[in-house]
């Protein structure tokens, strides 16, 4: 008798394990969403960033993107492969998409100003 209800206690924790997760994600998945502004299709820009720079230097400013493209203004700037952006002493303004881990990006607007 104490097997019987030693192996039914087993049975029934077992069942409760398997069954909470399935639970868990049903709830979740029912949870309405409020607003359209919410929803973010893959490859959306998330917004744009202006930002300025003086000639011959460095700034560490594209670390946590998986990618970038040099749109425009190859020849004033340059990235390693860690992120950081390195200005050459040509003057001018770079354009920049920097994308994360679901392809959605940042347009950055780069502007190389003398000292």
């Amino acid at each position: 008798m104490k097997k019987f209800y030693k192996g039914l206690i087993v049975s029934a924790l077992s069942l409760t394990t398997l069954a909470l997760p399935a639970f868990t994600s049903q709830a979740s998945a029912l949870t309405p969403v409020k607003s359209v502004d919410q929803v973010k299709q893959l490859g959306d820009p998330i917004g744009t960033v202006d930002f300025h720079m003086l000639r011959n230097s460095n700034v560490s400013l594209l670390t946590g993107y998986t990618r970038w493209e040099i749109v425009s203004g190859s020849n004033l700037i340059s990235i390693s492969s860690g992120g950081v952006v390195s200005s050459h002493s040509t003057l001018g303004t770079a354009v920049i998409y920097a994308y994360d881990i679901n392809d959605n990006y940042v347009i950055y607007k780069i502007t190389v100003e003398p000292r």
